[in-house]
């Protein structure tokens, strides 16, 4: 019958050895007449005939009744499976269209993630979903963000271990992976995890974003038949959309910033101008200028005078601590950036020697990190700005 042509059997369709079908099409009459469902080039099915009454052979004049019937069939299943085809189509439409809205508008919230998994909602049955970054050379996730419809104990900033674990193969292999009933194929350990939030199929996929691997895209369900193929089309247009949109998050952060940097300069130049020969002047408003716009507890401006080095000015939360003084020796990090004119950023200073003593702690509070920048002029080191 796959080869699309009707067939008399002489014995019960069930029961037919069908070693040679060409000879059983030579006859024209049998017991039972097998008839085949064609939907364009393909045959999806047969209809079967068995036990006519009477005991009677169905003839070529059965056939003739059948094949109506049969092209009948076929052209109600052609046009149901053309109907899901299109509902299908058109869900990842509506889908697609969504997202454009969503990374437009939530770009500006920073809330694409959160926008776009519920939307998913509407088209896939999402349980947990999250974005995850790589690091330390893949050895662990770090989950950048996340949603549940219900409460779980998964939170952003939490590392996964990746160990050996699907999420490891996703990032290795470089591809998506779709898996349903998930608990049976993975490692024991890994099996606990997904039931514990209630996952029975998920779908991975590696994150990118310009081309680069950066993570990974998670989305688990409930559900333990997984995930159609035109929803597997929906979420990878959902990693592709999420990467774009990092990408353009990243862009805006970047030009924000440069937009608060310009803006600093514009504010700094308006300062040292506008009391171009009054020092004591421009150093308060230079102070109060850096405790508005970074976020620091303590700072000093040092200048180099003939007798070592003066605090001219102090600032910050906590600036008041710092009272304005002269020594004679520079020592520490201070003294290392005024000595070769480099800046110096110390993220721990708990695990750096070169702390002074002064700086070290001052009224009982621990420096924790450390910016200090040189001032120059024509070449020449004149102070030193230290928050």
């Amino acid at each position: 019958v796959i080869q699309r042509s009707p067939v008399f059997l002489s014995s019960p369709f069930w029961q037919e050895k069908m070693s040679q079908p060409e000879e059983l099409m030579m006859d024209n009459r049998g017991i039972a007449l097998v008839v085949p469902l064609i939907t364009g080039r393909d045959v999806f099915g047969v209809i079967c005939f068995e036990d006519k009454k009477g005991s009677l052979l169905f003839s070529t004049a059965d056939l003739d009744y059948v094949l109506p019937l049969a092209a009948f069939i076929s052209y109600r299943y052609e046009n149901i499976r053309l109907k899901k085809s299109i509902a299908a189509q058109t869900s990842q439409y509506n889908c697609l269209s969504a997202f454009n809205n969503i990374c437009n508008r939530g770009l500006v919230q920073g809330k694409v993630f959160q926008l776009l998994i519920k939307e998913l909602q509407n088209f896939i049955p999402v349980t947990v979903s999250f974005l995850a970054l790589s690091e330390n050379d893949r050895e662990q996730l770090k989950l950048l963000e996340v949603a549940s419809t219900e409460p779980i104990a998964l939170r952003r900033g939490m590392t996964l271990p990746l160990r050996q674990s699907v999420f490891r193969l996703v990032l290795e292999e470089n591809r998506e992976i779709c898996r349903k009933d998930v608990t049976g194929t993975v490692h024991p350990l890994e099996a606990r995890w997904f039931r514990e939030f209630g996952i029975n199929s998920c779908y991975l996929a590696p994150f990118r974003i310009q081309g680069v691997n950066a993570g990974i895209l998670f989305v688990g369900s409930d559900s333990k038949r997984g995930f159609t193929d035109p929803q597997r089309v929906i979420l990878q247009q959902a990693c592709d959309y999420l990467g774009l949109a990092m990408h353009n998050q990243m862009l805006l952060e970047q030009i924000d910033e440069q937009g608060r940097e310009l803006e600093a300069f514009n504010r700094i130049g308006n300062v040292v101008t506008s009391s171009l020969f009054d020092l004591d002047d421009v150093l308060d408003k230079v102070g109060t200028l850096i405790g508005q716009m970074i976020t620091v507890e303590a700072g000093a401006i040092y200048l180099q005078e003939e007798d070592g080095l003066a605090v001219k000015k102090s600032f910050g939360t906590k600036g008041d601590r710092i009272e304005p003084f002269r020594m004679k020796r520079i020592e520490g990090i201070c003294g290392y950036v005024m000595s070769r004119g480099e800046s110096v950023l110390v993220r721990d200073a708990s695990q750096n020697p070169h702390l002074s003593s002064m700086v070290r702690a001052f009224s009982g509070t621990k420096a924790r990190s450390i910016l200090c920048v040189p001032m120059v002029v024509g070449g020449e080191v004149i102070g030193a700005i230290h928050m």
